[in-house]
């Protein structure tokens, strides 16, 4: 029985770790082709996979080369364009006030969390279009719906590519290309080790069990979770979704 994704080509970016590797895996095993991006990643096959089926680019998603890059590379590799795109790359300050975050901070994570998009969507996007129909799926966070008082700017973020990715799901609609958005909250992800300010070692088991108590349904959000609901926005069982923001967060947000 083929897979959900037979034939499509998919481009991910974060996928060497957290809910990006869940997502690629989760897309090879429903039969697409995947190019992952990452500034961690060697250039060549993807661990586990034959180069044919997955294979992967060192990238900084905030510099246009990189995207023009995973573009070529994508065409060379698998013959066309990708007919799916994943958002997932994304980085944050250790938890503070919005006062506290210095403009380093505040300018690094506008251009990995907005302006990554903003750049690949101009070298994407016309490409998908002689090819449609597509899927662009971005991992937007519950702090774009509800905020939280000491990661002020990340939640900026988020709520500013929640917002980009339904004006592009109306701009381009009549394209048959598809735009959504992912809204998770805390994950058993690395970015979690950020958000707490640890550097080494595992996150304590005080700050998980907070994490938990916090969660309605009394666990954090595991990559397969985002995995499944991304496999579903890219399908073409979803084909008429677009525009939506899909809350995966155990009814913390209800």
């Amino acid at each position: 029985m083929p897979g959900r994704l037979e034939g499509k080509i998919a481009l991910i970016s974060g996928s060497t770790q957290g809910f990006g590797r869940g997502i690629l895996e989760t897309f090879i095993r429903e039969g697409a082709v995947v190019l992952g991006l990452d500034l961690q990643a060697t250039d060549g096959p993807v661990s586990g996979y034959p180069e044919s089926q997955a294979y992967q680019i060192k990238a900084n998603v905030a510099e246009e080369e990189s995207w023009k890059k995973a573009l070529s590379t994508c065409i060379s590799h698998f013959g066309a364009p990708p007919s799916i795109v994943v958002h997932n790359a994304g980085w944050s300050y250790p938890n503070k006030s919005g006062l506290d975050v210095t403009p380093a901070e505040f300018e690094r994570l506008f251009a990995v969390n907005v302006k990554s998009i903003y750049l690949a969507s101009r070298i994407l996007i016309p490409e998908m279009k002689k090819n449609g129909p597509g899927s662009t799926v971005v991992i937007s966070s519950e702090n774009a719906i509800r905020p939280g008082p000491t990661q002020t700017w990340y939640n900026a973020t988020k709520a500013a590519v929640s917002s980009a990715t339904k004006s592009f799901a109306l701009e381009f609609a009549r394209d048959q290309l598809r735009f959504n958005t992912i809204c998770p909250t805390s994950g058993n992800t690395p970015l979690l080790k950020k958000f707490a300010g640890i550097d080494e070692g595992p996150v304590p088991e005080e700050i998980l069990r907070a994490k938990r108590e916090a969660i309605p349904i009394g666990r954090l959000v595991e990559p397969s979770d985002v995995a499944n609901v991304a496999l579903f926005l890219a399908e073409p069982a979803s084909g008429i979704i677009s525009g939506v923001e899909v809350l995966v967060d155990g009814a913390r947000c209800v």
